[in-house]
């Protein structure tokens, strides 16, 4: 410190010194002189490490996700693990690190990108590299020898990262594999099919997948006259062709790795050779290859692996690439990689390639490695690089300014007057126990105004509203936020649509209001402000007696009355109401038709005999004009079933039944009422 203290005092006098000869307006030179002697000065002190700032920011090759971003991953990981769990995986979770002398030895060339824990008196630690290996480990450590799983997790290496192009040090990776004894190349299709599936339903670009066989490259090396030696390695410099030219991988060899010229030369024969299963016929006629047993067993299968390919409709997408030599280690079968041809350019952006999107192989002898008596458990697998695929769908969505929710929330419960915070919280209470994504904003008297900008700044569909005249009349007023429109007004309680009892070759849309003053409000929204009603010309007026009396007619005939839970009906609800599924059919049916996704409100009125419950409905459809609401019953299988979960699957199978039946853009449930809406 005292040495410190004297060259600070030093330096201190040399500016003095300084300052005082461009006073004087000394010359030039001198004062060049003193202003060289006060920077050694200052190289001699160097950095005060106590006055350095922290600078806050994230490790090298990491990097935060902001809610946006969060959301956009989330929709890329969701395409994947419905295609994994389409194909029948389970899921697997393993370490984030593992012992050290698990993964060396695995990687080849790839194992100095291995991080190394600190050691700190205990096992010898490393973080995981991939999600293959941990694998392997646990299927020898579990004696496992048929398995078909999926594990979505991060992995870590010391790459220098170009994270512009979705290369990082953390990652996820995003593996399906299988492993078990099963006839040759069925699994290995199939994991190319997943991979183009999955590739195909991101919408990223045009792509590709190269092919290839460890046993091939194996078998060329070895007829190229290729050191036993120095087959890895001169794999690893093949590996780079996708990236440099030829002749820089031939120089490697050659200058680096000591390989003959005349061998590079070979190699670059067969290397620079691509297609289609043709090119698998012709290397079988090779007279080098067919002198090399290993060669032809991995073109053989190869050719048998194309044949499913075709079965699979994707061999259009699959070319065979000699050149495609993956670096680890531990391939041993076919091995496959997809490229983009080129990622989409959107207005202002550049196109840029990414690399590899997707890449995988078989590895027969890595259980083995792990196994005490060498038991091999045969493996295939791929691996999504999401990191790459997200680098790409964030470029395009930012382009394209293409508006991406960051919630799921359905409904903003909001207040028009003060003092109703208590109300607010006992509405949003119900929607949340009944399953509806809802919020409130954090305020006891927040104005209207602002609560609707927050629905239109969070992408919020709809707003439930209370107000002094809601509580009278015990209804909430359900407003859309894009449109400003509210449906039909409140206590609309039944909607249905008949055919006509008259004359005219028409369709009555009956409503039925919780009072009159609620229907009046309904009908003044229809004549003054909507002359048509999904996308249907209308004319509104009040049901007159007569055709009253022929309305209460039809609705209690057989083929209209609402089924009870009891008689010969009892069938007929249990088939065509309970049948699983319909929820999601309907909320497909939502998005074919550019609509919201349904937002249901159930209430238990009774219990019937037998299992049954009879419940109270409202549905609301973002874009439709109308909710839809009736009475439904519904039998529980067990005590332990939710009835209201029943009972939207119910009403989810007859909104989709009356959607089909009437072949409009409004789907109607069943009920009686009080107003007409004629669709002429």
């Amino acid at each position: 410190m005292a040495n410190r203290a004297s060259l600070e005092e030093l330096v201190r006098l040399q500016g003095e010194r300084v300052r005082g000869l461009k006073q004087q307006k000394a010359n030039a030179e001198q004062i060049e002189e003193e202003v060289a002697k006060l920077l050694k000065l200052k190289a001699q002190l160097g950095p005060d490490e106590s006055k350095q700032k922290f600078v806050l920011k994230t490790p090298k090759g990491t990097r935060d996700y902001n809610p946006w971003q969060m959301a956009v991953r989330e929709k890329v990981f969701d395409v994947i693990i419905h295609c994994f769990k389409r194909h029948g995986a389970e899921v697997i979770d393993t370490p984030v690190f593992e012992l050290k002398e698990t993964l060396t030895g695995k990687y080849g060339e790839d194992s100095k990108l291995i991080y190394d824990l600190k050691d700190q008196g205990g096992e010898l630690l490393s973080l995981r590299y991939d999600l293959t290996v941990p694998f392997a480990r646990y299927l020898a450590m579990n004696k496992l020898t048929n398995i078909k799983r999926y594990h979505i997790a991060k992995v870590y290496r010391r790459d220098n990262p170009a994270m512009t192009r979705g290369r990082y040090r953390e990652f996820y990776q995003c593996d399906f594999d299988i492993a078990g004894q099963f006839d040759p190349m069925i699994p290995d299709a199939e994991c190319l099919k997943i991979m183009c599936e999955i590739l195909s339903s991101l919408q990223i670009g045009d792509f590709m997948v190269k092919v290839n066989d460890r046993r091939i490259l194996d078998g060329m090396f070895a007829i190229c006259g290729v050191p036993d030696s120095k087959f890895r390695t001169i794999c690893s410099s093949v590996d780079k062709l996708d990236k440099v030219s030829w002749e820089d991988v031939k120089n490697e060899m050659v200058g680096e790795k000591g390989l003959a010229p005349e061998v590079a030369d070979r190699i670059g024969d067969y290397v620079q050779q691509h297609g289609g299963v043709s090119q698998v016929e012709q290397l079988l006629q090779d007279p080098k290859l067919s002198q090399n047993k290993q060669a032809m067993e991995g073109l053989g299968d190869v050719k048998l692996l194309f044949e499913y390919l075709t079965l699979f409709g994707i061999a259009d997408k699959i070319s065979f690439d000699l050149s495609l030599a993956r670096g680890l280690d531990y391939y041993t079968g076919v091995i496959y990689e997809a490229v983009l041809l080129q990622t989409p350019a959107q207005a202002g952006e550049e196109p840029q390639g990414v690399g590899s999107v997707a890449a995988g192989g078989r590895y027969d002898g890595l259980v083995g490695m792990f196994d005490p008596k060498g038991r091999k458990v045969p493996c295939v697998g791929l691996s999504i690089g999401v990191e790459r695929i997200f680098s790409i769908v964030e470029q395009r969505l930012e382009a394209s300014e293409e508006k991406v929710r960051t919630t799921e929330t359905q409904v903003l419960v909001a207040s028009a007057q003060k003092k109703l915070l208590e109300e607010r919280l006992k509405l949003v209470s119900e929607l949340w126990n009944a399953g509806i994504k809802a919020e409130l904003l954090y305020k006891k008297n927040p104005k209207l105004l602002n609560q609707l900008q927050y629905c239109e700044e969070a992408g919020i569909p709809l707003v439930a509203i209370i107000g002094e005249q809601e509580l009278k009349d015990g209804v909430i007023k359900l407003r859309s936020v894009a449109t400003r429109e509210e449906p039909l007004g409140p206590g609309l309680q039944e909607a249905r649509l008949l055919p006509s009892p008259g004359l005219a070759p028409t369709q009555i849309a009956l409503l039925k209001f919780s009072s009159h003053r609620a229907a009046a409000m309904a009908k003044k929204a229809l004549v003054e402000g909507q002359s048509r009603l999904c996308g249907e010309q209308v004319a509104v007026e009040w049901l007159k007696p007569d055709l009253k009396q022929r309305l209460r007619q039809q609705l209690m005939s057989p083929a209209l009355q609402c089924l009870q839970p009891d008689g010969s009906q009892l069938v007929l609800a249990r088939d065509k109401l309970g049948y699983q599924g319909a929820r999601a059919a309907l909320q497909l049916l939502c998005q074919q038709m550019k609509l919201g996704s349904p937002v249901f409100l159930t209430k238990c009125l009774s219990k019937g005999p037998a299992g049954w419950h009879h419940f109270w409905y409202q549905v609301v459809i973002p874009g439709h004009p109308v909710p839809f609401s009736g009475l439904i019953w519904v039998m529980l299988a067990t005590d332990g079933q939710d009835g209201h979960e029943v009972a939207k699957d119910a009403v989810s199978a007859r909104l989709l039944e009356a959607l089909s039946e009437s072949g409009a853009s409004l789907l109607w449930s069943s009920g009686a009422g009080a107003g007409t809406v004629l669709k002429q």
